[in-house]
Formats: C-alpha cells, sequence, structure tokens
C-alpha cells in the first residue's frame, strides 16, 4: 500500500502488550495522550501481545478496546498499521478500523515501513511461517479449528520473544536484513526504510543516500519513534516526548 502525503508520526512498535500488566496500562495512557496531540501514528507490528482475528474465540478486551480507539481516532488523524508477525488476519477482519493497514509494506512519499520479519531470509523461520500461516486457509483454519484458542496459547508461548534480544546474535541477521533493504529500495523508489521487529535501535547507512532505521520495542523503555516531516527520525520515551510538546506550550 502507498500514499503520497508526509507529516510527523508517532511510530510504534513491538508494545507485545499483554493483559492486565503494568505495559497495558502504559499503552493505553500513552494512547490517551496521542488522541489529545495533534500526532499521526503509525503502529509497526507486534502490539498486543498474539492477535489472531478469527473470531471473537481469541480476542481479548484490550483487542477490542485497542480497535475502539483506532476506529475513533482515525477521524481525527492517520492510524496507520503494518501487520507483525504476531498479528493474523488482522487486515482480513479489521481493515475499517485504520485509516490504512497492510499485511506487509506501507509506502509514504520516500520511506517504505514494514515490521521486519519481511525482510529476513527467505528461507528463514519469520518467513516461512509467515508464508504458511498467513493466507485465507490458514485463516479459515483457525476460524473452524475446534481447539483454536488452546492452540493460540501454544503459538503465542512458540512466537515469545522473552527478553531483550543480545544484539550481537542479531549482527547476521541484520547483514541480510541490510542487502534486503537495498533491493526494496530500488523495487519501491524510496531511499529510507524503516521497520520494527529486531528490538533494538539500528540505523545502517545503505550509500547513495539511502537507509534503513530499526525502532526499537516499546515494551522495554516504552520509546516511540518520532519522524518529522522532514524525514528526521528521533528516539525517545513517549513521555519524554509529552514533555517537550508541553514545554513548547
Amino acid at each position: 500500500m502507498t500514499e503520497n502525503r508526509t507529516a510527523p508520526l508517532l511510530l510504534i512498535a513491538d508494545s507485545h502488550v499483554q493483559p492486565n500488566t503494568k505495559c497495558e496500562d502504559e499503552f493505553f495512557s500513552m494512547l490517551d495522550w496521542i488522541a489529545s496531540t495533534n500526532y499521526d501514528v503509525f503502529f509497526l507490528g507486534d502490539n498486543l501481545d498474539l492477535w489472531i482475528a478469527s473470531g471473537s474465540r481469541y480476542e481479548a478486551d484490550a483487542h477490542r478496546r485497542f480497535l475502539a480507539w483506532c476506529e475513533r481516532e482515525k477521524a481525527r488523524r492517520r492510524v496507520l498499521m503494518v501487520e507483525g508477525n504476531h498479528e493474523f488476519y488482522l487486515k482480513r477482519h479489521h481493515d475499517g478500523c485504520f485509516t490504512a493497514c497492510s499485511e506487509t509494506f506501507y509506502k509514504i512519499g520516500d520511506i517504505l515501513f514494514m515490521h521486519g520479519d519481511v525482510a529476513q531470509k527467505r528461507f528463514g523461520f519469520h518467513r516461512c511461517f509467515r508464508v504458511f500461516a498467513k493466507n485465507a486457509f490458514g485463516d479459515w483454519v483457525m476460524g473452524w479449528l475446534p481447539f483454536g484458542p488452546a492452540f493460540a496459547g501454544i503459538m503465542k508461548r512458540f512466537l515469545s520473544s522473552g527478553g531483550l534480544p543480545d544484539l550481537k546474535k542479531l549482527e547476521k541477521p541484520l547483514l541480510y536484513v541490510e542487502k534486503r533493504a537495498k533491493n526494496l529500495c530500488r523495487k519501491f523508489g524510496v531511499s529510507h526504510i524503516i521497520m520494527g521487529h529486531f528490538h533494538h535501535v539500528v540505523h545502517r547507512e545503505l550509500g547513495d543516500g539511502r537507509k534503513f532505521d530499526v525502532i526499537p520495542a516499546w515494551k522495554y523503555r516504552y520509546e516511540v519513534g518520532v519522524l518529522a516531516a522532514d524525514g528526521s527520525l528521533e528516539v525517545l520515551p513517549w513521555m519524554e516526548v509529552k514533555m517537550k510538546n508541553e514545554q513548547r506550550g
């Protein structure tokens, strides 16, 4: 999906919100604050710890609360979403709750947004799992499966990212991502790629003015990306963004 407008965006990635936790309270406090601002917002995937949108059996109050916020706020700001590897069939069933929702890529001007798992090795676990699970057949199976919620619980444990991954262990995967980012820049005609998924702040220069950035996982330090209209990107805790706005008056 693509659009041509550019405006300041809050970028939120990998919040992995779990019900009845401090993280859930903080996440919805942040959404309440965003609703009082003029920011647009872009959710870069893996926002609620596991989201299978194949029926009410799989969706908790947090999912419904998030959808209600997005549907209400899209009348006042752009509310954009790309699915992560913890979201399944969200676009298929809840596309209307967002200004725009994409299963893979979203382009704004000269910037391409994605979750990040789609930039990993073609035959790596995340991309193979995406191909296997994220399709109409998988959606039908999950909607029909008698013991679907129990299976979803197993899937949630299987996909669990645990603690903050060691950045050194990401060196090889990120080298492949860097190569793929160069190809994606050429394919989509962009010079900047922004993604989540890898949980750490990463900035790589690709040459010829091209670059890619990773927005860190919100769940650890409640950090967001602030993308200005001129394309400059800053990463800091959302409360600092709030304080800066208050200081500007």
